[in-house]
């Protein structure tokens, strides 16, 4: 019941934007620097010290072993972000919302644009 309600909510507040007023483009640069910039900086503020604390206690935080396939602990920080950065798409864990908020938002535009219009 969260996520629908939180993509409704999101949804409501998307029509605020004057699409007559401004193009595609700033709104997608807006939609950038609202979700994509927010979702880059806790991948290596957030997710990625999470990622190495959990590293004893969780198989699928640690980095895997390209040979073997097998995941190994990495106890140096930079080292662990160094391999981790190229399956980090696979552990977002909680942060996987603003990509799929962002791909909505752009899916979704020329929806909003039209019901901006026929509401006029």
């Amino acid at each position: 019941m969260g996520i629908p309600m939180f993509f409704y909510i999101s949804g409501i507040g998307a029509t605020f934007f004057n699409t007559e007023k401004k193009n595609y483009f700033v709104f997608i640069w807006e939609k950038i620097l609202r979700l994509l910039l927010p979702f880059f900086v806790g991948i290596f503020v957030f997710l990625m010290p999470r990622l190495y604390l959990g590293q004893p206690y969780e198989d699928w935080a640690r980095p895997t072993d390209p040979r073997s396939g097998e995941p190994l602990m990495e106890n140096d920080f930079w080292k662990f972000v160094y391999k981790t950065l190229p399956e980090v798409h696979m552990k977002l864990s909680w942060l996987w919302y603003l990509p799929a908020l962002f791909i909505d938002f752009v899916i979704t535009y020329p929806l909003l644009r039209w019901t901006v219009r026929r509401s006029k």
